[in-house]
């Protein structure tokens, strides 16, 4: 699956990109838990390297294309406070999954990160461009009508 058009249309893509934004959730809900939060992504990279068999580069590029459509999408409701807060939970999130590959042994290769990189964007903002999308990938982490915000530190 390479096209654009293809790729939003697929049911089973769809359904990845809201388990995504629900593992998002949870963390996020979890922040004041943070045995909870590594638990949670520890499972996520753990299920990544054994069976999906993902390159964990992919969890920094699919996180930092979530924040750049986030930002472009809500930019009135994304001040540069919340975007930092964020950036520091992109970090939280990928050294907890890096470190669950580490543990089950995994050996980076090398991935073509550009193209992926252009292929999570336009299907991510596809999905988040959508008027029923927002809510139900969002959930409890904030309010319907703006992105989930965090207080930065």
């Amino acid at each position: 699956m390479e096209e654009p058009l293809e790729m939003e249309r697929s049911p089973q893509l769809r359904k990845h990109a809201c388990r995504v934004m629900g593992a998002l959730n949870t963390v996020v809900e979890n922040l004041h838990d943070p045995e909870k939060v590594s638990s949670v992504l520890s499972l996520v990279g753990k299920a990544h390297a054994l069976k999906h068999k993902v390159e964990p580069v992919y969890f920094k590029i699919l996180s930092g294309v979530i924040l750049e459509v986030i930002a472009e999408e809500f930019a009135n409701d994304f001040p540069p406070e919340t975007q930092r807060a964020w950036a520091k939970l992109r970090g939280l999130i990928y050294s907890h999954v890096t470190a669950a590959y580490k543990e089950v042994g995994w050996v980076q290769q090398v991935p073509n990160a550009t193209t992926l990189r252009n292929t999570f964007r336009q299907f991510h903002h596809s999905v988040l461009t959508e008027p029923t999308s927002h809510a139900a990938l969002f959930g409890a982490i904030g309010p319907s009508s703006s992105p989930p915000s965090l207080a930065a530190p």
